[in-house]
């Protein structure tokens, strides 16, 4: 999906996964993640921009995913509005891509139920980064529903 839509606007679309990565996950909330976090950045990217993917395993065993984008980027004031689920930006890009910040906010909160952390750089005109880190393998919480996910290049052939 996201892909597509990134071909549709000629935006260079490029993931780098590190081959030792691991993830201990709910599976359905780390696809809905990566999803809401491509398709914000291939929203929010103007017509040959560029949208990259990056995922590795630090040495303490944290996983850390990376989306960056080219796009119009954000203001400081709205990345904390962005991530809070009943908040609403006064700013023209949010008023123009409706369901942005709804996505932002859910994204945070699935990072959250994971222990988890989102970090979010960006800067109007100039593009954004968002990061985020799961806990170290060996602190992941015990749940029996999360098992490890692949998260091989094929597994995201289709995004």
């Amino acid at each position: 999906m996201s892909r597509g839509a990134a071909e549709t606007k000629h935006i260079s679309f490029s993931t780098i996964i590190s081959a030792d990565m691991v993830v201990i996950a709910d599976r359905r909330m780390l696809m809905q993640v990566l999803l809401n976090l491509l398709s914000n950045a291939i929203k929010f990217t103007p017509d040959y921009g560029k949208v990259s993917l990056m995922m590795s395993q630090q040495p303490d065993g944290r996983p850390v995913v990376t989306v960056k984008d080219s796009g119009a980027g954000m203001r400081e004031a709205d990345i904390a509005l962005a991530t809070s689920p009943f908040e609403v930006s006064d700013s023209l890009v949010a008023r123009s891509h409706e369901g942005a910040a709804l996505q932002l906010a859910l994204v945070n909160k699935f990072i959250e139920l994971h222990d988890g952390q989102l970090q979010i750089d960006s800067k109007r005109g100039a593009g954004t980064s968002i990061t985020v880190k799961l806990p170290p393998i060996k602190q992941a919480p015990k749940n029996k529903r999360r098992k490890p996910v692949d998260v091989s290049a094929a597994a995201y052939s289709g995004c």
